[in-house]
């Protein structure tokens, strides 16, 4: 009987740890700061989880296998950037566009926001890692700015609301 008792015990551990460790992770990730990406002149919201990595250009959250790169487009008129970046041209590209948004971002601009999927296959061909991809584009009539995010589908309760607000906190 004492057993049982200790079995139970040690599985009712088990099965309360992973949300305990998810709560935390959550925590982390709702810490945000708003700065001045270093790879362009544009300001947004990002979890202070992720860190800027010089050899990618981007942000890196190593705890989630998760990114952000920005890129400011001088000169490039946020109207033509839509005409020419469209789910189309995106399935071209051999991406699977599930979803196109129009968004306003809070300082005013225009944005779209495309969310695709696409398959990582690792090294050795054993395994398979689904990733979700928000293309992010926003701008007005001097510069626009396109924003990928990625990151793997099993992170996707703890980071895709808080990097969609976080793209909506962009100013140029």
């Amino acid at each position: 009987m004492h057993i049982i008792k200790n079995f139970f015990t040690a599985l009712s551990v088990l099965m309360v740890f992973p949300l305990l460790l998810t709560a935390q992770q959550q925590e982390q990730v709702d810490q945000i700061s708003h700065v001045s990406l270093r790879s362009c002149n544009i300001k947004m919201d990002i979890p202070d989880v992720f860190t800027y990595d010089e050899s990618q250009y981007a942000y890196i959250y190593t705890g989630a296998a998760a990114s952000i790169s920005a890129e400011e487009l001088l000169g490039t008129q946020f109207s033509f950037l839509k005409k020419i970046m469209t789910k189309s041209t995106l399935e071209q590209q051999q991406m699977k566009v599930s979803e196109t948004t129009v968004l306003r971002t809070k300082s005013g601009l225009d944005a779209i926001l495309y969310t695709t999927s696409l398959s990582v296959v690792s090294k050795d061909g054993q395994t398979t890692t689904e990733f979700e991809r928000l293309i992010f584009i926003c701008g007005n009539d001097q510069k626009s700015a396109l924003v990928n995010i990625q990151y793997p589908m099993v992170t996707k309760k703890l980071l895709g609301d808080v990097l969609r607000a976080c793209l909506l906190s962009i100013e140029l």
